[in-house]
């Protein structure tokens, strides 16, 4: 990927890999312990890490495989690989890298890994069941891959989209979402996978007030929307939703986990 321009995507995650899960609690820490979980990781086993980010399903996978285990994450944003790279250096296990990678693009030899994890990016890419079976024939026959999507939507986040679209700003996922756990299933059985499993699970996310929910939301993929507002554009948003928040802001966000088997 060297010399070529970054996608979309991959420049929305680069520019906030600085500030990726600096406000509020570890959300996405969360869900990437589940995932590890969900998806059975044993001592030993291989690891591949795909649109791993900051490492939320990245280092519990590495605890879970332990020394006699490897782990290669890979990721689109440079930003995100170098700040990574670093977390798995401090780790200090041999056989633990991050590489600048794309999740939708897989090189990798094929069957090489025990398993094969997404936290939430999956609904990110072009083709996803085009991915997901590249993801499968990289894992060793017998060998899984798992995935997380978002469930359905929290009222609050809901109300933040509205009140974007109403100042101009477009949020709605434009393809697959994946909300709906059958279709996730689905994805998984089209690529091949066997024994598909979903379970969905919540977390609650508390905020002390809009100004901390608008910076917590610029801290990830949020980000990219609140850049398209300028000074009265974010202080009108903020109004709006006081409305009907003025004080704590209680999220609650559902999450698919899906694992199937090659």
């Amino acid at each position: 990927m060297g010399g070529q321009p970054l996608s979309p995507v991959a420049a929305l995650f680069d520019a906030v890999a600085p500030v990726y899960e600096t406000v509020g609690p570890p959300f996405f820490d969360h869900f990437g312990a589940l995932l590890v979980e969900h998806a059975g990781v044993r001592r030993g086993d291989r690891v591949l890490d795909l649109a791993a980010g900051s490492g939320a399903v990245t280092v519990p996978a590495l605890a879970a495989a332990g020394h006699s285990g490897s782990l290669l994450a890979v990721d689109v944003a440079p930003g995100m690989v170098e700040r990574l790279a670093a977390r798995l250096s401090s780790t200090g296990h041999p056989a633990a890298r991050a590489e600048l990678g794309d999740a939708a693009r897989l090189e990798v030899d094929p069957g090489c890994f025990d398993v094969a994890l997404c936290g939430f990016a999956l609904f990110f890419l072009p083709e996803p069941v085009s991915a997901l079976r590249a993801w499968q024939q990289a894992v060793r026959p017998g060998g899984t891959v798992a995935v997380s999507t978002w469930g359905r939507e929290d009222a609050v986040f809901g109300a933040l989209r509205d009140a974007l679209a109403a100042l101009g700003v477009e949020s709605r996922p434009r393809g697959e979402a994946f909300d709906d756990p059958a279709v996730l299933a689905g994805a998984l059985s089209d690529a091949g996978l066997a024994e598909v499993a979903v379970s969905t699970v919540a977390l609650d996310l508390r905020l002390p007030d809009v100004d901390a929910l608008l910076q917590w939301a610029g801290t990830h993929g949020g980000r990219a929307w609140l850049a398209q507002l300028d000074a009265e554009g974010r202080a009108r948003l903020a109004r709006r939703l006081r409305v009907q928040w003025p004080g704590e802001v209680v999220m609650t966000w559902h999450a698919h986990l899906a694992a199937g088997t090659r």
